[in-house]
């Protein structure tokens, strides 16, 4: 299941409310364990700290299709991960 908006994202314009950190993190603590969880929405790497404290599943998009270097986004998007 994935959950969100977690931030502004301009990647679908008719998204329900910004849920933010708290939202997500209520919908997400009543999903039952055994089912996969994951965040999307507005994901960077400006915030992706924010989006791993959730301890779930990341969806990114938007960061690494839009930058002008996606290999080096998803480059960076993963030390960020291996070092969180």
């Amino acid at each position: 299941i994935a959950v969100g908006p977690l931030f502004p994202t301009s990647t679908k314009s008719d998204h329900r409310s910004l849920l933010g950190v708290k939202g997500c993190s209520e919908i997400l603590e009543a999903i039952p364990a055994n089912i996969e969880k994951a965040v999307i929405g507005g994901i960077n790497e400006k915030n992706l700290h924010e989006a791993i404290s959730l301890k779930c599943g990341i969806c990114i998009s938007q960061a690494i299709c839009a930058s002008p270097s996606p290999y080096e986004s998803i480059r960076r998007i993963l030390e960020i991960i291996d070092c969180a």
